[in-house]
């Protein structure tokens, strides 16, 4: 098992992180787990998980993610205030994510007390992709065009879509999208977790060079 490697630095929003350790000691607790096998499911100890629950040590993304996918939930939930609230979602309200090295900024469409789907709004500029390598992680994905060209670059396929045109994929399978046009590329994105078997250690990300 692994733990945080020392002078790891926070990659989210101030006021995200204060919700992170209590936020994924209620998710364990709810599934009726221990630290030990939370610890088992992520290949992390449970020391470094205690401290993260605690809020001593604090977590990478790419650490996040595996906890969150553990867990099955999203990891903007961890990250996110999800105080009661209404269900709708005002446009000047929208939460907006932005992980480090990946060039697209998410706007959140579902209220933060959602824990299991993530649906965004995103753009990006011609020319511009949305990493600059190919990603990968746990769950689903559907993606739907709703302005502009949008290349979909799988590992070893791409698609070319329009206005209207959607796409789904197992999200394991290495991915980006690239604004192939020369007008803004503005999209739907739709993603889900999957549980890991229970027991059972979850896929690591892995990230290739496009």
């Amino acid at each position: 098992m692994v733990g945080r490697s020392e002078g790891e630095p926070r990659s989210w929003p101030q006021e995200g992180w204060r919700l992170v350790g209590p936020r994924i000691k209620q998710a364990r607790r709810r599934r009726g787990w221990t630290l030990k096998q939370l610890a088992g499911r992520t290949q992390f100890t449970p020391s470094f998980l205690s401290q993260v629950e605690r809020g001593v040590a604090s977590p990478s993304i790419a650490s996040l993610q595996r906890i969150a996918e553990a867990l099955a939930i999203p990891a903007f939930y961890l990250l996110l205030d999800t105080g009661e609230g209404s269900p709708v979602v005002r446009s000047a309200e929208r939460r907006l994510i932005k992980h480090p090295g990946v060039a697209v900024a998410y706007e959140l469409l579902c209220p933060p007390a959602s824990a299991t789907l993530e649906v965004a709004i995103a753009s990006l500029p011609p020319g511009v992709a949305s990493s600059s390598e190919f990603l990968s992680h746990d769950g689903e994905e559907c993606v739907l065009v709703l302005t502009g060209f949008m290349q979909a670059m799988l590992a070893e396929s791409s698609y070319l879509l329009t206005k209207g045109d959607s796409i789904f994929l197992n999200s394991l399978v290495p991915h980006y999208y690239l604004n192939c046009g020369t007008e803004e590329l503005v999209f739907l994105v739709a993603m889900a977790p999957k549980q890991a078997p229970p027991g059972g250690p979850i896929r690591r990300e892995h990230r290739l060079g496009p």
